[in-house]
């Protein structure tokens, strides 16, 4: 068979998945008029009734939206994109992104210590594109996190809610929002694959001990 042929014969597979649904509703719509039809003979439905019955069997067989479509805007408002100039041992000068969110009312922000640690100076971007200057407020460097505080703090902000990481289990939903590459408010999501994890720092002695696997 030729490339042409397989390439529509997996686009005539694909129309047909995603038809299923909807054969699926109108066959379960027609099959309650049938039994309607075969208990109340005398019973004459009228086109609105049938047009009804289908459209319910049809709502009833649309999949729900995902469930990290609801997570994505109420985690959102919570995450901070993070800017580093930096220079390295030559001189020379750039920079770098990361992320964190804000975990209280005064704006404080946690995030990876790696992300700020080298930094010269460090720049917060808030969801609604405010700018702020940071300092380096808390650092411990043995579980890798660091707390900045910025001076400017948006008209609003959005502390975000902490979970208890004691209650979850291998296999339970996660969702990863960052910058990673600077890509700004990238969504992610995958299972918790394990729990006390070790990750060796590249080109360091540190080693991170307790970490949460995704």
């Amino acid at each position: 068979m030729s490339e042409a042929n397989n390439s529509s014969m997996a686009r005539l597979r694909s129309r047909l998945r995603g038809m299923i649904p909807f054969v699926s509703g109108v066959t379960a719509a027609l099959l309650a008029i049938l039994i309607y039809s075969l208990i109340f003979p005398n019973n004459t439905l009228s086109r609105s009734e049938v047009d009804e019955a289908i459209a319910s069997a049809l709502a009833s067989a649309t999949p729900r939206p995902a469930f990290s479509a609801q997570v994505y805007p109420f985690v959102a408002p919570s995450l901070v994109a993070i800017k580093t100039d930096e220079s390295n041992a030559e001189g020379d000068e750039g920079h770098s992104f990361g992320s964190g969110v804000i975990v209280n009312d005064f704006g404080e922000i946690l995030t990876s210590l790696h992300v700020v640690s080298s930094a010269k100076n460090i720049t917060v971007i808030y969801a609604d594109g405010t700018e702020s200057p940071a300092v380096l407020a808390l650092a411990q460097p043995e579980i890798d996190i660091a707390v900045l505080q910025p001076t400017v703090l948006p008209r609003e902000w959005y502390p975000a809610t902490l979970g208890n990481p004691g209650a979850m289990r291998v296999g339970d939903e996660a969702y990863v929002l960052g910058n990673p590459f600077g890509l700004p408010w990238s969504f992610s999501a995958g299972v918790i694959s394990g729990f006390d994890r070790t990750f060796s720092v590249p080109n360091s002695n540190q080693v991170i001990n307790g970490m949460i696997q995704f």
